[in-house]
């Protein structure tokens, strides 16, 4: 291949990354223009709980949560059921209205069919019933029987209890001075949604409401359509205020409903995540904090919804209080040191130049294709074909106009989910071979670790991943609207190139018999074992269920609260341990070139470390060089105690001989 070949790629990889920049910059200010934690709990769970307390018991959690950081209220949905549950009204159907007013002297028309709501005498008596009449539930006819009021409704029981209600004013006005406001509505309201859409209106003019409302079972309590079904409907209030995205979902389907809400308000959303009864209780404060951390940090999460645990039946409402502020604060303080303050969350803000950010994007479509061409290169650089001499440029050509008019045609929405992808294969199996190849020609002489090993690595990568995230840049990719696809095959699809790569390079020297009658050494045996213990070790720890040893648990607890973030442990203690411990047995042994596929593991995690687009960049470059740092310097004490090992034994066995 010609010489100026690469020189061209070269110049058109360093003025494609240059051209990225721009774009990476852009998601820094992004992802840090967000940083305010807001705390909020759930009103519903609030209430349910002072029902059993004393009459001061509810300002009591109230002057508790306020303490300890808690700067929101989630205003549950308003209903009949609600009220009902609150003990302000008494529903039932003209039956069963009919069987209890048997014995009393009323005037009722009873129609059994129909909804009878029975409001007590009290404080609130007459705003309940005005919210009733004014919710539009039906038509209405009032009774008085001695001091409580019946309000019939032509409707049956099951429809009136789905339909929505106004909220309650003196509800509102209690809350509103100690908190921000988060009402919660449902998506199954339908066209009734505008009743309670102009009280919504009417309190955000006179105190700003929290800018969210949450969506699907994160929120505890509230179930998303069983079907999948889109069933995210867009308000005009919402593209004010803004809507939470619940922490995940469990189906694509049901994502897309947020993400078209998403789109129609601009992106004024913001991450939320749900604190059940049972984590806020059965968590140990150390576990709390980490996970609470963890979100913040990692996760772009800016809400956190609590769901309070229930009094228990053998503890006093000040012992319940104090456990609950216990409880909140440690929250509190997580968030507050992992860098972020608390009050009312603010979505994430993208400020950028249009025309940039579509030159860095083009950029980065055609880097990812020159790095390509580049590795091509490197593998037939000898090869003076002539045919390649004159396709190899024809076919650079034709991809860089193809990317250039395919991008203007509006095809981005597949050039870079493909780009993407093919940039976390093609790294992992360069720095794999780079590796291989590295070693075995400097097998004879001297080889400098970090000028002929790591600095070529070091800088693909560095250029690769800003070519990824100038490409994946936006607000959607932030709050997780737009997440990475294929995250499974970058972590699987390398090794196995990298493992074909391996069995068809040992094939040409090493046949069936050679293996066969092979004589082995102690060192093949200590390499092999320690091979497999590692491969053991990466089996039971890939995916979520595996179990942690004693020892693993505590140091994996004492990295995530010494450390800025933890480090992840296929890398830490698996891939770049054996790296180190390839590069210092290379010689020994031709069993050490076994391990290449698991130190391709290494390099494709570290990879997909960044395809994690709502994990800012900061947390994912911090983890990598810490997982790195430490599982290199894990190699080396590995590499340590077998070098010494085998010299020890050597030396017996000498002294055994003499």
């Amino acid at each position: 291949m010609k010489r100026w070949m690469k020189h061209l790629l070269v110049a058109g990889v360093v003025t494609t990354f240059g051209l990225s920049i721009p774009n990476v910059v852009t998601k820094y200010k992004t992802e840090n223009s967000s940083n305010t934690v807001e705390i909020a709990v759930d009103y519903k769970q609030i209430y349910l709980n002072a029902k059993g307390g004393e009459a001061n018991f509810e300002n009591q959690i109230h002057k508790t949560l306020q303490k300890n950081g808690v700067t929101s209220i989630g205003f549950t949905e308003n209903s009949l059921y609600e009220l009902e549950n609150r003990n302000l009204v008494y529903v039932m159907n003209g039956s069963n209205l009919e069987r209890n007013l048997w014995s009393q002297n009323h005037n009722i028309s009873i129609v059994r069919n129909d909804t009878y709501v029975l409001v007590p005498a009290g404080e609130k008596q007459k705003e309940i019933i005005s919210t009733i009449e004014k919710s539009a539930l039906g038509e209405t006819k009032i009774y008085t029987v001695k001091d409580t009021q019946v309000i019939e409704i032509n409707k049956k029981l099951s429809d009136v209890y789905k339909a929505p209600m106004l909220y309650l004013e003196s509800d509102y006005k209690e809350l509103k001075d100690s908190y921000h406001i988060i009402p919660r509505i449902s998506n199954e309201w339908g066209d009734r949604y505008p009743i309670i859409e102009k009280q919504l209106k009417e309190w955000d003019k006179k105190s700003k409401l929290s800018p969210v409302v949450f969506l699907g079972s994160e929120a505890e309590g509230y179930s998303e359509d069983e079907k999948g079904k889109e069933t995210v409907q867009t308000h005009s209030l919402w593209k004010q205020t803004g809507v939470g995205i619940v922490e995940s979902f469990t189906s694509e389907d049901r994502q897309k409903g947020a993400k078209e809400y998403a789109v129609d308000s601009d992106y004024n959303i913001v991450r939320a995540h749900s604190v059940s009864k049972d984590d806020l209780e059965g968590m140990s404060p150390v576990e709390m904090k980490r996970m609470i951390a963890k979100a913040a940090k990692e996760r772009n999460i800016r809400l956190f919804y609590i769901n309070p645990f229930y009094e228990k039946s053998d503890e006093t409402d000040k012992e319940y209080v104090d456990r609950l502020g216990e409880s909140i604060d440690t929250i509190d303080t997580a968030i507050k040191n992992s860098g972020f303050k608390t009050g009312q969350a603010a979505p994430f803000v993208e400020k950028e130049n249009p025309l940039l950010s579509k030159i860095g994007i083009i950029a980065s479509l055609l880097g990812a294709i020159y790095l390509f061409c580049l590795a091509l290169y490197t593998a037939v650089k000898n090869n003076e074909n002539p045919i390649l001499n004159k396709l190899f440029p024809l076919a650079l050509g034709s991809g860089t106009l193809m990317v250039v008019m395919g991008y203007l045609s509006g095809s981005k929405g597949i050039l870079i989910p493909v780009a993407s992808l093919g940039l976390s294969i093609l790294l992992p199996v360069w720095a794999s071979l780079h590796t291989y190849f590295t070693l075995d020609k400097k097998a004879k002489g001297k080889l400098n670790i970090l000028k002929d090993l790591f600095a070529p690595i070091l800088s693909l990568y560095v250029i690769g991943i800003s070519y990824l995230i100038s490409m994946n840049h936006g607000i959607p990719n932030v709050t997780y609207i737009a997440p990475f696809k294929g995250v499974s095959l970058t972590l699987s699809i390398p090794p196995i190139i990298v493992g074909l790569f391996l069995i068809a390079s040992l094939w040409k020297s090493v046949s069936l018999k050679k293996v066969a009658f092979h004589k082995i050494r102690v060192i093949d045996v200590v390499v092999i074992a320690v091979l497999g213990a590692f491969l053991m070790f990466y089996e039971s720890r890939s995916g979520n269920g595996g179990t942690l040893l004693p020892f693993e648990e505590m140091l994996r607890g004492w990295l995530e609260d010494s450390l800025p973030w933890r480090p992840r442990t296929k890398e830490i203690f698996f891939a770049f341990p054996l790296l180190m411990l390839m590069v210092g047995l290379w010689k020994d042994s031709k069993w050490t070139r076994l391990a290449l596929p698991f130190v391709t593991v290494g390099f494709a995690s570290v990879f997909n470390t960044f395809t994690h687009f709502h994990t800012p960049m900061i947390a994912s470059a911090g983890r990598s060089v810490i997982s790195i740092t430490f599982g290199l310097f894990i190699g080396v004490v590995v590499l340590i105690i077998i070098k010494s090992a085998l010299e020890i034994f050597g030396k017996s066995k000498k002294s055994e001989d003499l």
